[in-house]
């Protein structure tokens, strides 16, 4: 089990084991880590992610960010059955939120869950107004297996 990223101080600070970051601190940081082109998987401490993303959605459990990021990490680091049960544990609470779908199916669909994963992103296709989770979807190779379904759902 992950460490908590850490207490925070009497001002405001969370302290972490290297830092003595705020919140929005350590969400900006998270930010540009896990941001879609902003990083290189390889380099990233998938650790100190976690801690972050665990301290987020600890310190402003209403918000997705930190929960979606938490079990980004987690699969990252090859424990993506915590990942989806993450996640699984608030889909409810965060019902029009196509990422946390999109993140399920490919987490579902690399467990071998095929029906599973079909049925996440069928719902996060129908979630996105854009057009872009079909997109991302045929060249996500965590749904490769999927990939001529697709053009189905």
């Amino acid at each position: 089990m992950a460490r908590s990223a850490g207490l925070v101080s009497a001002t405001g600070r969370r302290q972490t084991r290297n830092s003595n970051l705020s919140l929005r601190e350590c969400g900006f940081i998270l930010k540009c880590y896990l941001s879609a082109g902003l990083f290189i998987p390889k380099r990233i401490k998938w650790e100190l992610a976690f801690e972050v993303a665990q301290a987020l959605s600890q310190s402003v459990p209403e918000a997705s960010f930190g929960f979606v990021h938490m079990a980004v990490a987690l699969h990252e680091m090859k424990r993506t059955e915590e990942a989806r049960n993450v996640l699984l544990s608030v889909v409810n609470k965060f019902q029009d939120h196509y990422m946390i779908r999109y993140n399920l199916a490919c987490y579902s669909c690399r467990m071998g869950n095929l029906q599973e994963a079909s049925k996440w992103l069928e719902e996060a296709i129908d979630l996105d107004k854009t057009g872009l989770v079909r997109s991302m979807a045929l060249e996500d190779p965590d749904l490769e297996t999927l990939w001529t379904d697709i053009s189905q759902i």
